[in-house]
């Protein structure tokens, strides 16, 4: 037998069955199968039009006992709020249900929701102190909203509109630990016009402030009224486990409020250095930007602002003597590599490197082309993961793309590359010798570094000193292929003379042992015929591989400054093809 009981949220609301005033039921019922109780809420529900997903588990008794209760977590998205007389189900604000426990047929699936909410309401009541202690003096008011599964900060000031609140969704799990997500959503502000400058300008502006604190963010606008190319809503999603992820219960509420903290010290830099916007439309366009923008472009001016754009370029002009590109970038620097497929964006603030970005040709072509038709004389370049920024003076240009600085070792591996095959036309006819005795935990560096060279993406690890018992292992290499996880052993021998198969022994032993799948030989003489079958042998069951003198000398041909780095064992013996 199975009894299952729901918790649904229409985001704000607990539905609930009545028994009295006082007195509140969850939705539930028991049944043979989860499938057959699920189906039998489902149909009782929607006879009340109420459509709602069994989202998560927030109870579960273990399915061998002899009743199997579970306690779901729902939320609706249809309803209706029918509070006619005679109707026992009704929308309950959350809040409620501190002091009003849930009653169940089922006391353990009760006790499990009212355990539930006893956990939130310790977690908020903790917050709601915190903040408290926040409030600046009297001059900026805060604000919290408790939806079921949401958090929402608003910052009130009497004379200036706060244009973002903080929204924290979470989730708390079984085993006590909370799932959460935290991003910066643009508020509303009552002013004439379609608002789009409002959320454009104010996401665009913050998340160009962002990056200055190296936080990696992407900014979303978006349009749920079907009034192209009118912005209805716009929010700056941030990356990383600050703002997301699972954290233990008992630090949830102090992660809240160290992200409100930022929130809020960041929100009075933006304030200084961009200014707050008024009600005021004025008609002063730049019929020279709505040109360039194109017949689909939008635009807005204010007395403080004007704003440009279409989908994937934008332009933001400030009048309010609060910006000043100068004063904002003083300690900003960047430079640009040209790679193969694009460019990579190197910046840093007051000494700090910042995140590398990746900027793909036809998006640095149309920056360019901007510069070039405006006659851009001074600017300065920034990159968030979906937006370009070029600043000066005054103004803002935007360049909407993917540059997700995860795309900057695509295209490290593709410069690399290219430098390889410069070096070895370069350096064709460049030679090399060791310089004996070579020292054998120089050699086995020496291939650990090609092997980083030649597979950027692999781990490779050196086992320990050579005269340490390493079981035939001197270097080990992972790397993934797919969705498997591929291991090759690599043994380095630096001898003078030839390698023989006696001084490679049980290989397929040693590759059994570990589940290694490849093998590797390096070596800095040659290996004798016997061997060479040996190694032959195996490539049935492995990817077997080996270098002698000839193939360690061709390869680092290409790679100068490994030549560089080993002058200690290696010797420039010709040069006639260019210069390391």
């Amino acid at each position: 037998m199975v009894n299952i009981a729901c918790l649904i949220s229409n985001g704000y609301d607990i539905l609930v069955y009545t028994l009295d005033k006082d007195s509140f039921l969850l939705p539930e019922c028991s049944a043979e199968s989860i499938e057959v109780a699920q189906k039998i809420i489902t149909e009782r529900l929607g006879n009340e039009k109420i459509l709602f997903d069994f989202d998560e588990i927030l109870y579960e008794t273990d399915e061998d006992g002899l009743c199997h209760q579970v306690l779901y977590l729902c939320h609706a998205y249809q309803w209706t709020i029918n509070q006619a007389e005679g109707n026992s189900y009704r929308w309950i604000e959350v809040r409620e249900l501190a002091s009003n426990p849930f009653s169940s047929a089922y006391k353990e699936l009760s006790n499990a929701a009212n355990d539930y909410f006893t956990r939130r309401e310790r977690i908020l009541s903790k917050i709601r102190s915190e903040i408290d202690n926040i409030h600046d003096q009297g001059q900026v008011k805060i604000e919290i909203g408790e939806q079921v599964d949401t958090i929402v900060f608003w910052l009130r000031h009497s004379k200036i509109y706060v244009p973002f609140c903080l929204e924290v969704e979470y989730f708390l799990k079984r085993d006590e630990s909370v799932n959460f997500h935290i991003r910066w959503k643009a508020s509303r502000q009552y002013a004439p016009g379609d608002k789009s400058d409002l959320y454009m300008l104010f996401t665009e502006t913050m998340a160009l402030l962002l990056k200055l604190f190296d936080e990696p963010v992407y900014v979303s606008t978006y349009n749920f009224l079907g009034l192209e190319p009118e912005i209805n809503g716009a929010e700056i999603i941030f990356e990383g486990n600050n703002y997301s992820g699972t954290i233990v219960e008992s630090e949830f509420a102090e992660k809240i409020i160290d992200s409100f903290e930022f929130f809020n010290f960041l929100l009075g830099v933006h304030g200084r250095i961009f200014g707050s916007i008024s009600n005021d439309l004025i008609d002063d366009e730049d019929k020279s930007i709505i040109e360039y923008l194109g017949e689909d472009s939008n635009y807005i001016i204010r007395k403080e602002s004007g704003c440009y754009y279409n989908s994937s370029i934008g332009y933001i002009t400030l009048f309010n003597n609060y910006y000043d590109c100068n004063n904002l970038i003083q300690l900003y620097s960047y430079e640009l590599l040209t790679g193969v497929t694009g460019v990579l964006l190197f910046s840093s603030f007051s000494d700090q490197a910042l995140r590398t970005n990746y900027v793909a040709k036809e998006i640095l072509d149309i920056v360019n082309e901007v510069v070039d038709r405006f006659s851009i004389n001074q600017y300065t370049l920034v990159c968030q993961s979906n937006r370009l920024y070029l600043l000066s003076s005054n103004y803002i240009w935007v360049f909407a793309g993917d540059y997700h600085h995860s795309y900057v070792a695509e295209e490290e591996k593709l410069i690399f590359d290219r430098q390889a095959k410069e070096n070895a036309l370069l350096h064709v006819n460049r030679d090399f010798k060791w310089i004996f005795p070579v020292n054998p935990s120089r050699f086995e560096q020496l291939i650990a570094d090609i092997i980083e060279y030649q597979q950027p993406d692999s781990k490779v690890r050196l086992v320990g000193r050579t005269n340490n018992s390493d079981g035939g292992r001197d270097i080990i290499i992972r790397r993934k292929e797919g969705e498997n996880r591929k291991l090759t052993i690599c043994q380095c021998k630096a001898y003078q003379s030839c390698v023989n198969k006696s001084h490679v022994t049980d290989i397929r032993d040693m590759l059994d042992y570990y589940e290694a799948t490849g093998f590797l030989l390096a070596v800095t003489s040659d290996i004798t015929a016997p061997l060479i079958d040996h190694l032959t042998s195996l490539e049935k069951k492995y990817d077997v591989d080996w270098w002698t003198r000839r193939e360690i000398f061709k390869i680092i041909r290409q790679y100068p400054s490994l030549v560089n780095a080993y002058q200690d064992i290696i010797n420039v013996v010709n040069d006639q093809g260019g210069q390391a």
